[in-house]
């Protein structure tokens, strides 16, 4: 023991234990399961704590497991406040412990302000990012941070070569300038979980006569005995692999791991192992303590940019694509809060005076920030957890859609204008031109003096109205609505070609597609190719294989034919059916086949240069991958990526990844949209819940292929090629197979000339469309066209517009993607009693004027607090 001392002693100043547990709210296991062995593990930490035995515990830096155990244990609260006042109990900052790239950057904003807020219910919060268990992090993780007063970030994945380069200890820098420092946790959060524990007990597998088995891992009732010699063999382990890495030779011991309680016999274990030290080396702390020392270290590297390697631990690339349908409530969940629930209550707040609906949106947010925990959003649990996932998605979506409905409705029957009429909103801080679809009455067909278009739905009497409204940056516009149709040209279609003003698209064998730009004549030919390939992979990553066999559309008989023409819109369907193998056997495919229908339907609108697309597919398949493919025809084209408050330029060929735990994939997370940009020509596609894409170079240039989704049968699987081990437990997950019918959406935007923010704004605005409602009667002082809010230059993106925290005033809140610094003017609808700038806590950061002016930096996020009489 006294050579491991040595060694221990030799390379490191102290060495700082933090007992912690990591809290997975549903996984392997379900909510409710999962809640019973949290009971008895914060039971126990409450009693530890209380009695002296432990000093500090860390709740996973999240708030909701707190939550789930007080809903049970009540009577615990008074007790839990105490813990937390005294900082013996480390809760927050996030509610959650989410994923960053499946969400939007405004949810990860709300995950720590909701958190903080019910944090300090308690009595505070931790003032660290940590993500101990996130599959990679957004480029502009540290300006969120540090917007919350946080300029410490703890995380385990997402290093890839560079790690050997900055070691364990960095400072991370946002593409606005904002740095964190930031700790990897070389060997994980479990580092030292059991630490002087000979021998764990095996799974616990219990069953009722009703349900699947339930599985405990590590589950013991008597606390184990410890050893110091074990400890210390365990410590001298981890002190060797990390000795070279670490900066501020302090070594962390993380004594916990997923769903463990904690260890009762960990002081006496620390005393015995100072003994053996001759002094007080070791120490029972938190991760404050450590993270002084790191920042007294001296010439520490930099990183900028994602984290997204895999050199020390799996970054399980293809969860972006696991469960379709998760991931497709989630973008409608996100986008009915964000864009249109709460703004609208806001302008009904302002405008009508009426209540703001603070705990309804609370309890929405709540709901969402509970699906967007890591594995749930991932879509990597057993199949009862997502069930659930979908109930609260839908709840999220039935409020806030409901909730923004009704408050636009509101906001036009007290808007000036005649007895019948659509009142239009615009979720965006720029005029938007754009269509709308509202249900009127059968008979009503001319919306003032635009042109329109009607169709039947022959329930009700009451018909599907669409036209091309033009609506003010966040705000509404009022349309008068009469009986009869203004009849003007029609828009360009057959069975096998649509065309606009703008576009021409042309069907051709195989359901492919040649779009021609008739604004600079650029073409691109073979669109919307369909791939089936072999998935023997698990939820976490993708596996082809071994045959490689691949199924396409291209020499498949397609059946298109027009489904509408009119003066706003004109569409046509084409119908194919893939032959593809019926599931894998081994790491083949089946000889045995089944059908995949799809149905494609393409639209082209007046006025508009894009075209949009929604795939239908009936899946009776299992064990493979669908995707379609969109040849661009750009050779060396850039690859330019949405991203949260950022945009992303992405190499095409994935790094090496020489001596990785898991090898590069060639596929990549987005959000709402990916173009490839050439010389004055380019393609981007805007999407509505697809998170997965590749780029990759061939022969006639760069090509983007989407993942519409994985079918596959396994949470874990512990013989894929491109991943070392399990990910998790080996259990089967049939609905992971995403049977039956399946949609998607994307848009088609070919770019004029070169790659610009207007451009992305064409993205957001299929993404985040207009919204309609028909209104009889009322009418009143309300002006019929109306804007909350001007921002200029142009460059600027809205990310919310909601009641303040203090529930007096309104926070408007944008950030800047052209990268550059400079002026911003905002120009709201009347002169604020005041406004102010403010940090993403709502706490004022400088007093501005009337009509604020102030300098944001590029890729910089601003929060506006106004107060209005």
């Amino acid at each position: 023991m006294e050579e491991a001392i040595k060694e221990i002693v030799g390379n490191f100043k102290k060495c700082i234990i933090v007992p912690h547990t990591h809290w997975d709210r549903e996984w392997y296991l379900s909510f409710q399961e999962y809640r019973l062995r949290l009971v008895k593990v914060l039971d126990k930490v409450i009693k530890l704590l209380k009695e002296g035995t432990l000093p500090f515990f860390l709740l996973d830096g999240q708030v909701s497991a707190l939550e789930d155990y007080l809903e049970v244990r009540p009577e615990a609260k008074r007790e839990v406040e105490e813990l937390v006042s005294r900082g013996a109990l480390a809760i927050g900052p996030w509610y959650t412990q989410p994923d960053e790239f499946l969400v939007s950057g405004e949810s990860l904003i709300r995950n720590l302000l909701i958190g903080i807020k019910e944090a300090e219910k308690y009595g505070g919060y931790l003032k660290v990012g940590y993500l101990p268990d996130t599959f990679g992090h957004i480029a502009q993780l540290p300006q969120i941070l540090k917007g919350f007063g946080m300029d410490c970030f703890i995380f385990s994945r997402g290093l890839g070569d560079e790690g050997e380069e900055l070691g364990s200890e960095f400072l991370w820098e946002a593409p606005d300038g904002s740095k964190v420092y930031a700790v990897h946790l070389l060997q994980g959060y479990c580092n030292a979980a059991h630490l002087g524990v000979k021998g764990l007990p095996s799974p616990l597998i219990l069953t009722d006569p009703y349900s699947r088995p339930t599985i405990y891992y590590d589950f013991y009732e008597e606390e184990p005995e410890v050893d110091v010699r074990e400890a210390l063999s365990k410590v001298v382990e981890i002190a060797r692999s990390t000795a070279k890495y670490s900066k501020s030779k302090v070594l962390l011991l993380m004594n916990g791991c997923d769903h463990l309680p904690p260890q009762a016999n960990l002081k006496k274990l620390v005393d015995k192992l100072n003994s053996e030290a001759g002094r007080e080396f070791f120490k029972i702390g938190n991760l404050s303590e450590y993270l002084e020392e790191v920042k007294a270290c001296k010439g520490l590297g930099k990183f900028k940019g994602e984290l997204r390697g895999a050199r020390y631990r799996p970054i399980l690339w293809n969860v972006y694509s696991t469960r379709c349908r998760i991931k497709e409530l989630n973008f409608k969940s996100q986008k009915l809060l964000e864009s249109y629930a709460e703004p609208l209550s806001v302008l009904n707040w302002i405008l009508r005076g009426a209540p703001y609906p603070r705990d309804l949106l609370n309890y929405l947010w709540k709901e969402l920030l509970r699906n967007h925990a890591h594995d749930s959003i991932y879509g990597t649990g057993i199949d009862e957890v997502h069930l659930i996932n979908e109930a609260r998605f839908l709840r999220v979506i039935e409020g806030a859609g409901n909730l923004a409905l009704l408050s636009l409705y509101a906001l036009g029957r007290e808007a000036e204008g005649p007895n019948e009429r659509i009142v239009v909103y615009n979720p965006l801080n720029w005029e938007v031109k754009g269509p709308v679809e509202v249900i009127v009455p059968s008979g009503k067909g001319r919306v003032g003096e635009v042109p329109s278009q009607a169709e039947e739905l022959g329930v009700y009497g009451l018909r599907r109205l669409t036209f091309i409204a033009s609506v003010p940056p966040l705000g509404y516009k009022v349309y008068s609505l009469h009986n009869g149709e203004l009849k003007e040209g029609e828009l360009g279609a057959s069975d096998t070609f649509l065309e606009n003003e703008f576009l021409r698209v042309e069907v051709s064998e195989g359901g492919l597609l040649k779009l021609v730009d008739k604004r600079n004549g650029a073409v691109y030919e073979g669109l919307n190719l369909f791939l089936d390939e072999g998935d023997v992979g698990d939820e976490y990553d993708y596996e082809p294989t071994e045959d490689g066999i691949v199924v396409t559309s291209g020499s498949v008989r397609a059946y298109p034919k027009m489904e509408s023409k009119g003066p706003v819109k004109a569409s046509l369907k084409i119908h194919l059916k893939l032959m593809v193998p019926k599931c894998a056997i081994g790491k083949r495919r089946a000889e045995d086949k089944v059908e995949l229908p799809i149905e494609v339907t393409l639209s082209l609108y007046r006025g508009l240069p894009r075209l949009d697309v929604k795939v239908k597919v009936v899946n009776y398949a299992e064990d493979h991958r669908l995707r379609v493919e969109l040849p661009t025809g750009i050779k060396g084209g850039r690859v330019v990526v949405g991203s949260q408050f950022y945009l992303v330029e992405r190499a095409k060929e994935p790094v090496k990844g020489e001596g990785w735990v898991e090898r590069p994939q060639a596929t990549g997370p987005m959000l709402e949209w990916v173009a490839v940009v050439g010389r004055g020509r380019g393609l981007m596609v805007a999407t509505r819940g697809i998170y997965e894409y590749e780029a990759y170079e061939g022969e006639e240039g760069t090509s983007l292929r989407l993942t519409l989704f994985r079918g596959i049968g396994w949470l874990s699987r512990g013989d894929l090629r491109n991943r070392r081990g399990h990910a998790g437990p080996p259990l089967p997950t049939p609905n992971a197979q995403c049977k039956g019918e399946l949609t998607f959406e994307y848009s088609l935007i070919p770019l004029k000339g070169g790659f610009d923010v207007e451009v992305i704004k064409r993205a957001l605005e299929y993404t985040t469309p207009l919204m309609g409602v028909f209104i009889e009667g009322g009418g009143g002082k309300l002006p019929p066209s109306f804007s909350f809010a001007r921002l200029s230059p142009e460059g600027l993106i809205i990310s919310a517009l909601k009641a303040s925290e203090d529930g007096r005033g309104v926070i408007l809140r944008f950030y800047d993607l052209t990268g550059s610094e400079r002026e911003v003017k905002v120009e709201f609808f009347k002169e604020p009693l005041k406004v102010m700038l403010t940090n993403l806590l709502e706490e004022e950061i400088d007093k501005l004027k009337g009509k604020p002016t102030f300098r944001l930096r590029g890729f910089g996020i601003a929060t506006l607090k106004a107060y209005f009489k």
